[in-house]
Protein backbone atom coordinates (compact mmCIF):
# COMPACT_ATOMS: atom_id res chain seq x y z
CA UNK A 1 0.00 0.00 0.00
CA UNK A 2 1.15 3.33 -0.95
CA UNK A 3 2.13 5.39 2.22
CA UNK A 4 1.21 1.99 4.38
CA UNK A 5 3.81 0.87 7.13
CA UNK A 6 4.00 -3.05 7.91
CA UNK A 7 4.28 -3.30 11.60
CA UNK A 8 6.37 -6.87 13.09
CA UNK A 9 5.07 -7.46 16.40
CA UNK A 10 6.34 -11.11 16.73
CA UNK A 11 7.75 -14.11 14.64
CA UNK A 12 5.36 -15.55 11.53
CA UNK A 13 6.52 -18.58 10.11
CA UNK A 14 5.17 -19.77 6.79
CA UNK A 15 5.18 -23.51 6.00
CA UNK A 16 3.25 -23.46 2.59
CA UNK A 17 1.52 -21.73 -0.39
CA UNK A 18 -1.08 -19.23 1.37
CA UNK A 19 -4.12 -17.12 -0.31
CA UNK A 20 -4.00 -13.36 1.42
CA UNK A 21 -7.01 -11.84 1.57
CA UNK A 22 -7.02 -7.58 2.51
CA UNK A 23 -9.63 -5.97 4.35
CA UNK A 24 -9.77 -2.43 6.02
CA UNK A 25 -11.20 -0.80 9.33
CA UNK A 26 -10.42 2.87 9.96
CA UNK A 27 -6.93 2.72 8.04
CA UNK A 28 -5.90 -0.51 9.42
CA UNK A 29 -5.41 -3.54 7.29
CA UNK A 30 -6.17 -6.98 8.09
CA UNK A 31 -4.39 -9.97 6.17
CA UNK A 32 -5.89 -13.03 6.27
CA UNK A 33 -4.24 -16.38 5.35
CA UNK A 34 -5.77 -19.67 4.19
CA UNK A 35 -4.22 -23.02 3.62
CA UNK A 36 -4.18 -24.57 0.61
CA UNK A 37 -7.76 -25.52 -0.77
CA UNK A 38 -8.71 -29.14 -0.67
CA UNK A 39 -7.81 -31.01 -4.08
CA UNK A 40 -11.07 -31.75 -6.19
CA UNK A 41 -11.33 -35.32 -6.53
CA UNK A 42 -8.74 -36.42 -3.94
CA UNK A 43 -8.72 -37.59 -0.52
CA UNK A 44 -6.88 -36.77 2.58
CA UNK A 45 -3.69 -39.37 3.09
CA UNK A 46 -3.41 -39.90 6.77
CA UNK A 47 -1.42 -42.99 8.82
CA UNK A 48 -4.15 -45.47 8.27
CA UNK A 49 -5.25 -45.02 4.86
CA UNK A 50 -4.54 -47.74 2.99
CA UNK A 51 -3.96 -46.55 -0.46
CA UNK A 52 -6.26 -47.88 -3.55
CA UNK A 53 -5.05 -48.04 -7.09
CA UNK A 54 -6.28 -45.06 -9.35
CA UNK A 55 -6.72 -42.06 -6.39
CA UNK A 56 -5.00 -39.26 -5.64
CA UNK A 57 -4.13 -38.31 -2.26
CA UNK A 58 -2.88 -35.30 -0.49
CA UNK A 59 -1.32 -34.88 3.13
CA UNK A 60 -3.07 -31.94 5.49
CA UNK A 61 -0.35 -32.73 8.15
CA UNK A 62 2.65 -34.73 8.90
CA UNK A 63 1.94 -38.47 8.49
CA UNK A 64 4.23 -41.66 10.02
CA UNK A 65 3.46 -44.88 8.68
CA UNK A 66 3.66 -47.91 10.69
CA UNK A 67 4.00 -50.31 8.08
CA UNK A 68 5.49 -50.93 4.98
CA UNK A 69 2.99 -49.60 1.84
CA UNK A 70 2.76 -51.55 -0.92
CA UNK A 71 1.25 -49.63 -3.97
CA UNK A 72 0.27 -52.39 -6.66
CA UNK A 73 -2.49 -53.32 -9.66
CA UNK A 74 -2.67 -49.37 -10.77
CA UNK A 75 -1.63 -45.83 -10.81
CA UNK A 76 -1.50 -43.49 -7.40
CA UNK A 77 -0.44 -39.54 -6.49
CA UNK A 78 0.58 -38.14 -3.58
CA UNK A 79 0.78 -34.81 -2.89
CA UNK A 80 2.47 -33.68 0.05
CA UNK A 81 1.71 -30.32 0.19
CA UNK A 82 4.31 -29.06 2.80
CA UNK A 83 4.20 -31.77 4.96
CA UNK A 84 6.10 -34.75 5.94
CA UNK A 85 5.37 -38.43 4.99
CA UNK A 86 8.07 -40.87 7.48
CA UNK A 87 7.88 -43.98 8.07
CA UNK A 88 8.65 -46.71 11.14
CA UNK A 89 9.70 -49.73 8.88
CA UNK A 90 11.75 -49.33 5.53
CA UNK A 91 10.56 -49.14 3.03
CA UNK A 92 8.00 -46.85 3.64
CA UNK A 93 6.63 -47.44 -0.11
CA UNK A 94 6.99 -50.15 -2.90
CA UNK A 95 5.94 -49.81 -6.45
CA UNK A 96 4.69 -52.70 -7.54
CA UNK A 97 6.25 -56.01 -7.69
CA UNK A 98 8.48 -58.42 -9.49
CA UNK A 99 5.62 -59.12 -11.60
CA UNK A 100 4.09 -56.03 -11.86
CA UNK A 101 5.76 -53.43 -13.21
CA UNK A 102 3.16 -51.19 -15.03
CA UNK A 103 2.35 -49.80 -11.84
CA UNK A 104 3.39 -46.23 -10.72
CA UNK A 105 3.50 -43.83 -8.26
CA UNK A 106 3.76 -40.30 -8.21
CA UNK A 107 5.04 -37.55 -5.39
CA UNK A 108 4.13 -33.85 -5.84
CA UNK A 109 4.41 -31.22 -3.69
CA UNK A 110 2.05 -27.47 -4.02
CA UNK A 111 4.02 -25.83 -2.17
CA UNK A 112 6.93 -23.46 -2.77
CA UNK A 113 8.73 -25.19 0.03
CA UNK A 114 9.04 -28.68 -0.48
CA UNK A 115 7.70 -31.62 1.95
CA UNK A 116 9.57 -33.85 2.94
CA UNK A 117 9.88 -38.49 2.42
CA UNK A 118 11.99 -37.96 5.48
CA UNK A 119 13.98 -41.19 6.01
CA UNK A 120 15.85 -42.93 9.63
CA UNK A 121 19.30 -42.58 11.06
CA UNK A 122 19.51 -46.50 11.12
CA UNK A 123 16.60 -47.79 7.88
CA UNK A 124 16.81 -51.25 7.80
CA UNK A 125 15.86 -50.73 3.39
CA UNK A 126 15.81 -47.88 1.04
CA UNK A 127 12.96 -45.72 1.92
CA UNK A 128 11.10 -46.16 -1.70
CA UNK A 129 11.28 -49.51 -3.79
CA UNK A 130 10.30 -49.57 -7.48
CA UNK A 131 9.25 -52.46 -9.27
CA UNK A 132 6.89 -50.38 -11.05
CA UNK A 133 7.19 -46.70 -12.13
CA UNK A 134 8.19 -43.61 -9.85
CA UNK A 135 7.82 -40.29 -10.89
CA UNK A 136 8.94 -37.44 -8.62
CA UNK A 137 7.73 -33.92 -9.79
CA UNK A 138 7.92 -32.27 -5.99
CA UNK A 139 9.43 -32.62 -2.51
CA UNK A 140 12.45 -33.37 -1.04
CA UNK A 141 13.42 -37.10 -0.68
CA UNK A 142 15.58 -36.67 2.31
CA UNK A 143 17.82 -37.25 5.82
CA UNK A 144 17.80 -41.53 5.45
CA UNK A 145 20.49 -43.77 5.97
CA UNK A 146 20.35 -47.38 4.82
CA UNK A 147 22.23 -49.90 7.41
CA UNK A 148 21.27 -53.21 5.43
CA UNK A 149 23.98 -55.30 6.60
CA UNK A 150 23.58 -57.39 3.43
CA UNK A 151 23.23 -55.15 0.44
CA UNK A 152 22.77 -51.71 1.75
CA UNK A 153 21.53 -50.72 -1.91
CA UNK A 154 19.95 -47.58 -2.22
CA UNK A 155 19.38 -44.59 0.19
CA UNK A 156 16.35 -42.84 -0.86
CA UNK A 157 15.00 -44.98 -3.81
CA UNK A 158 16.48 -48.63 -5.16
CA UNK A 159 15.02 -48.85 -8.66
CA UNK A 160 15.21 -52.82 -9.21
CA UNK A 161 14.10 -55.46 -11.59
CA UNK A 162 12.66 -53.95 -14.22
CA UNK A 163 11.67 -50.54 -12.49
CA UNK A 164 11.89 -47.39 -13.94
CA UNK A 165 12.38 -43.80 -12.12
CA UNK A 166 11.48 -40.56 -13.61
CA UNK A 167 12.85 -36.99 -11.96
CA UNK A 168 10.65 -34.02 -13.06
CA UNK A 169 11.52 -31.67 -10.44
CA UNK A 170 11.98 -31.97 -6.28
CA UNK A 171 15.33 -32.95 -4.35
CA UNK A 172 16.88 -35.95 -2.91
CA UNK A 173 19.49 -34.98 -0.28
CA UNK A 174 21.55 -35.98 2.47
CA UNK A 175 20.67 -39.16 1.81
CA UNK A 176 23.44 -42.19 2.90
CA UNK A 177 23.75 -46.16 1.69
CA UNK A 178 26.55 -48.90 1.36
CA UNK A 179 26.21 -48.23 -2.97
CA UNK A 180 23.65 -45.35 -4.43
CA UNK A 181 23.25 -42.77 -1.33
CA UNK A 182 20.78 -41.01 -3.46
CA UNK A 183 19.16 -43.90 -5.72
CA UNK A 184 20.05 -47.10 -6.94
CA UNK A 185 19.50 -48.84 -10.10
CA UNK A 186 20.28 -52.47 -11.25
CA UNK A 187 18.16 -53.76 -13.80
CA UNK A 188 15.81 -50.80 -14.19
CA UNK A 189 16.06 -47.36 -15.56
CA UNK A 190 16.32 -43.79 -14.54
CA UNK A 191 15.85 -40.68 -16.21
CA UNK A 192 16.52 -36.77 -14.89
CA UNK A 193 15.04 -33.94 -16.56
CA UNK A 194 14.96 -31.65 -13.57
CA UNK A 195 15.49 -31.48 -10.46
CA UNK A 196 18.58 -31.57 -7.97
CA UNK A 197 20.01 -34.75 -6.56
CA UNK A 198 23.22 -32.94 -3.91
CA UNK A 199 24.74 -33.84 -0.70
CA UNK A 200 24.05 -37.69 -0.68
CA UNK A 201 27.12 -39.80 0.62
CA UNK A 202 28.18 -43.86 0.29
CA UNK A 203 28.99 -45.84 3.20
CA UNK A 204 31.28 -48.56 0.60
CA UNK A 205 33.83 -49.09 -1.11
CA UNK A 206 31.88 -49.27 -4.93
CA UNK A 207 30.59 -45.30 -4.19
CA UNK A 208 27.74 -43.43 -6.27
CA UNK A 209 27.25 -40.76 -3.95
CA UNK A 210 24.09 -39.46 -5.63
CA UNK A 211 23.94 -41.98 -8.14
CA UNK A 212 24.78 -45.74 -8.77
CA UNK A 213 23.68 -47.64 -12.19
CA UNK A 214 24.85 -51.17 -11.96
CA UNK A 215 26.03 -53.24 -14.81
CA UNK A 216 24.74 -51.48 -18.75
CA UNK A 217 21.26 -50.22 -16.88
CA UNK A 218 20.46 -46.80 -18.04
CA UNK A 219 20.80 -43.46 -16.67
CA UNK A 220 19.78 -40.19 -18.54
Amino acid sequence: KSGASVISAGKLDITGDLTVTETEADGIYTYTAQALPALEGAEVFTADTIPEAGKTYYLTDDVTLSKVTYLRGGDYTIYLDGHTLSGKTAPYLVVGSTEDHESTLTICDRTADFGRVLGQTAGADEMILVYGKLTLTGGDLTGHTNTDSSSGDGGAIKVYAGGTFEMTGGRITDNTAKTGGGVFVRRGSFTMYDGTISNNTTSGYVGGGGVYVQFTDAFT
